[in-house]
């Protein structure tokens, strides 16, 4: 009996050890090569200037990478998402429009790291939008030539393995100046498609 009691013993204090070494609330900040992971969900609108895209409710789901190069408090990186639109508004209320899709973006990054929090900035200039359904005329709809930012601020919670485990807000705006229908492209540089999203956020570095 004495002989289970301490092999019980020594298995929980190896677990402990083990969870401990897993999770840490050590903040990591040392140089060099980095990269972010950040999964974030929120809620926001889209429209245009002249009413042609009636605003809508949305919300959005966006995963995103970050290779970067650390130099002290400051994280100059690419950038790289994918997303899922979806329309909250009914159809019916909005001249039967529908802009739910997913597409792809990628720009630049800096991050700045204060004590355990860290603000990052981005700006897109490359992508694509593809939606769903086709509009009135039956023709696939492909946003183009985005323009927009990014920016966040998360707080540092925990360490996991070597993971930097950070939790916050992320506020994004993109307004699309280009759209594609069955290979034809129209310019909307004068009255672009915007998007806006408030969401909340979780990042992981390593």
């Amino acid at each position: 009996m004495k002989l289970v009691k301490t092999l019980s013993l020594c298995a929980f204090l190896f677990m402990s050890s083990q969870a401990q070494a897993m999770i840490s609330q050590n903040f990591d900040t040392r140089d060099g090569i980095t990269g972010r992971v950040n999964l974030n969900y929120g809620v926001g609108s889209a429209y245009d200037s002249d009413g042609g895209v009636v605003p809508r409710t949305m919300t959005t789901g966006r995963a995103s990478a970050m290779p970067g190069w650390a130099l002290g408090n400051f994280i100059p990186a690419l950038y790289g998402e994918y997303q899922m639109g979806y329309q909250q508004t009914p159809s019916d209320n909005i001249s039967d429009s529908n802009l739910k899709g997913a597409g792809w973006l990628v720009g630049l990054g800096l991050t700045y790291r204060i004590q355990r929090f860290e603000i990052t900035g981005v700006l897109k200039g490359w992508g694509s939008y593809t939606q769903d359904k086709k509009d009135s005329k039956n023709r696939e709809s492909i946003l183009m030539r985005p323009f927009g930012g990014a920016v966040s601020v998360e707080y540092f919670v925990m360490k996991i393995w070597e993971l930097n485990t950070f939790v916050g807000l992320n506020f994004d705006y993109t307004t699309w100046n280009q759209i594609e229908q069955d290979g034809s492209l129209t310019d909307l540089y004068k009255n672009p498609t915007k998007t806006w999203t408030t969401a909340l956020s979780a990042s992981f570095r390593y």
